[in-house]
Order: structure tokens, then sequence, then C-alpha cells
């Protein structure tokens, strides 16, 4: 009767049930709720908060002290391994040419020619050399972090270095000198090679590789200078593998060793490897049959 009263009152003087003492409508059954419906407007809002999140951590972490030692370490380690391979495709002038191609003088043309098949080689270019200029980029940044930190008194060694192993410690004071050191030489390094690339690949090739590269460190001084870049990739090395490891914070007594290990073997393979190649010339010139014949002029 309650309820009769309410309807039949609500339609005469369209007075609130709540007076009446009822309970309030409940809504119809086909009619949409605000409530049931998902805020779309809200969950963007949230996806975009959580990526500004993200993306802000993302920048704080890597523009710290920390992040950039991370960032010099990934990059370094992508710097050695490339020059892994570039040093396994270099030590191929010391073995002649295969059959496929007669125009080849050494198997550095033969690997070159490979190289150069290869459908995304610029991209792999373009990432080596983002890789280069990150990794340039931030040892600056952290030295001139490391001498404002410091008062501006030089680049900062650890005690440990000082009080245990005396070469990490040297390669560490001298690291801002060597790397500068090996930057101009990679300068002249491609310079005279890569920026060449047309004279040995495509139509209008006049040599090979390898023959711009004997043509090249034929002469004395051009090639006391590649073993002295040489030496200079290897000292980078050498400090640059230990430190990356201790930044991603490997730096344990069990481990240290074996790494520093690495490190040495790393730096003798790349300087005797490399220099190699200036040294073999230089002999081959003075009549040391030390290269394939068709190279020689």
């Amino acid at each position: 009767m309650l309820l009769l009263r309410c309807f039949r009152t609500r339609m005469a003087v369209a007075i609130p049930c709540t007076t009446l003492g009822a309970l309030p409508d409940a809504p119809h059954p086909l009619t949409p709720s605000s409530a049931a419906l998902p805020d779309l407007s809200e969950g963007t809002r949230f996806d975009t908060h959580s990526k500004e999140k993200t993306l802000n951590w993302l920048l704080r972490s890597f523009s710290s002290t920390v992040g950039k030692k991370v960032l010099v370490a990934l990059s370094g380690l992508g710097l050695v391994i490339f020059l892994i391979t570039h040093l396994m495709g270099n030590l191929q002038i010391f073995f002649p040419a295969g059959d496929t191609h007669p125009g080849h003088v050494t198997a550095m043309d033969d690997y070159a020619h490979a190289l150069h098949e290869v459908p995304f080689l610029g991209f792999l270019e373009i990432g080596l050399l983002l890789a280069f200029l990150l990794h340039i980029g931030l040892v600056f940044s952290l030295i001139a972090d490391n001498k404002a930190a410091r008062g501006g008194t030089g680049y900062a060694v650890s005690a440990s270095k000082r009080a245990g192993d005396k070469l990490a410690g040297l390669s560490s004071r001298t690291m801002a000198y060597s790397g500068i050191a090996l930057l101009a030489f990679l300068v002249i390094h491609i310079a005279q090679m890569r920026a060449k690339r047309s004279l040995v690949h495509g139509p209008e090739a006049q040599e090979t590789i390898s023959t711009l590269v004997y043509s090249t460190l034929s002469s004395l001084p051009m090639a006391l200078l590649y073993v002295v870049g040489s030496v200079l990739v290897a000292w980078h090395v050498f400090h640059g593998l230990q430190s990356a490891f201790r930044s991603v914070g490997v730096n344990h007594p069990k481990y240290s060793p074996a790494i520093h290990n690495v490190g040495i073997a790393l730096a003798l393979l790349f300087a005797i490897g490399f220099s190699s190649i200036p040294a073999a010339i230089v002999l081959a010139g003075a009549g040391v049959p030390i290269l394939p014949p068709a190279l020689m002029p």
C-alpha cells in the first residue's frame, strides 16, 4: 500500500518518494548506467601518465653517473665485438684470393666483397657510428663530472687501483689522453680507408681494398702511425674492458682476475694483430716474402 500511494502521489503531484519514507527508484534495466561503462579517458590518462613516469625514470637513470657508466660499458663492449670482426677481416690480407673473383688480389678482397653484399650493411654502419658517438660523448661527460666532483683536479683513480694493480692504475690515469689520441688516429684511418670506398667498390672501382691498404701503409711514417694506433686501441681496450664490467656490477675477487687476464689477452691480440699488417707491408717492400705475391707491385 505504501508503494502504491507513493506511485499515485508521484504521478499526481511529482512529490519525491523519499518524503513518504519509500526507497529511491532503481534504474531501468535497459537504461545504461554511467558507473557500468568504462571510463576510456581515465584509462588513457593513466597509460599516458605511466609512460611519462617510465620515460622520466629512464632519463634520470641514464643521466646519472652510474647510468652513464652503464651506457659507456655497453657501447664499449659492442665496439670490442666490432674490433674482433674487423681484425679477422684485416688479417685476410696474408692469404691469397680465391678463384671466385678473378680481379681480387688477396682474401681481404673476398671478405670485403662478401661484406658489401650484406643487405643491411648500411644500418649496421649507422648503428656502429651511433654507438661510437655515444661512447665518446658519455666518456667526456664522465670526465667533466669527475673533475667537477674533485674540484677540477683531474681524473680520479680509486684507492684499490693505486694500492693494487699498477698497470690498471696507469691506464686509468692516462685514459683521457689515450682516448683523445685514439680518436685522432681513427679520424685519419677513416679518411684514408672508409672515405675512399668508391675507389675499391662499385662500378667506378680502380683498385681493391688490399692494394689500397698496401699503397697507404707502404711508407714507413704511415706504417709507424698505424702501429702506434694499434697500441692505443689495445691500451684503451685493456682498461675499458675492466671498467665496463665494474660499471655493470661485476667486481668480485673471484671474477676480477679472470676479467683482468681477458683484458690483457684482448689487448695483446689487438696490438699484435693490427700492427702486424703495417709491419708486414714494410717487410714485404724490403723483399721479405710475407704477403701473397699478387699483392706486390
